[in-house]
């Protein structure tokens, strides 16, 4: 009757060991997806754009005109986040066109 304690403790200890690696990794495949790459995605649409826009600037002359959006309307901008929409927008159409550049790629 001993020996099958002693199987089934190391039965239960494995099947222990085997659930904290499974939520361990659970766990971490959860904030790697839900907070780690969103945010360096974003980081790195960002970084894109604006070493483009400097680079396109540089290039070409634009006015100062700028649009400046307070009261109810800059709400709406920052709760609908429309900034970022407009950077990854303007990262897909510069991509495309990059894509298109490629002399093997799809026309």
């Amino acid at each position: 009757m001993h020996i099958l304690a002693v199987i089934g403790a190391f039965f239960a200890r494995w099947l222990a060991v085997d659930a904290l690696k499974f939520f361990a990794f659970k766990t971490v495949l959860y904030v790697v997806i839900i907070y780690l790459l969103p945010k360096a995605l974003y980081n790195l649409i960002s970084r894109i754009y604006s070493e483009t826009f400097q680079m396109i600037s540089g290039s070409v002359s634009f006015s100062d005109t700028t649009l400046n959006f307070t009261g109810l309307s800059g709400w709406f901008m920052d709760t609908l986040r429309v900034p970022e929409c407009f950077t990854i927008i303007l990262t897909a159409y510069i991509a495309r066109f990059l894509i298109t550049l490629v002399p093997f790629g799809p026309k």
